[in-house]
């Protein structure tokens, strides 16, 4: 359920859970695949349909304009960002540089077809678990060894 939670918002970190528990909890790939790639697409679905909407009904009921933004120099990179890679270039990068929550926001800004946002999401999830669980597999890096090896306090 951590793995999954973790997911939701930072999905490296949930990678991460998800390949420690494959080592400690003799999880198969599957399981890791489904909380994973679930996880992910769980926050994809909570931050399209339940945060758009909320913000949306907030921005109303104080009579702030929600078509139109303050315009700024964080705003001006991810506009540009946002036109220069399309959806498909953000739905690649969500899981290891924007993150869930502002990848699906951005993606939702492009696409108002929440079912194409939905399917470009669970590739790229799909596609970096799937990495991911070979790279462990093929080199043997287990993210367990690392954060002890790290663990300077001791």
């Amino acid at each position: 359920m951590i793995v999954m939670a973790l997911c939701t918002t930072k999905y490296l970190a949930g990678i991460a859970a998800g390949i420690i528990n494959l080592h400690s909890n003799d999880w198969g790939f599957f399981t890791y695949y489904l909380t994973t790639v679930g996880g992910g697409m769980v926050g994809v679905v909570a931050y399209d349909l339940l945060l758009m909407e909320i913000l949306y009904y907030i921005k109303r009921k104080r009579g702030i304009d929600p078509t139109k933004f303050k315009v700024n120099k964080r705003m001006r990179r991810l506009v540009r960002f946002r036109n220069k890679f399309g959806l498909a270039g953000i739905a690649l990068l969500t899981p290891i540089l924007l993150q869930v929550p502002v990848g699906t926001i951005l993606a939702g800004s492009i696409e108002s077809n929440s079912k194409k946002v939905f399917l470009y999401m669970f590739v790229s999830f799909s596609l970096y678990s799937i990495v991911f669980y070979v790279l462990n597999a093929a080199l043997g890096i287990n993210p367990g060894d690392i954060l002890q090896s790290l663990q300077f306090w001791k």
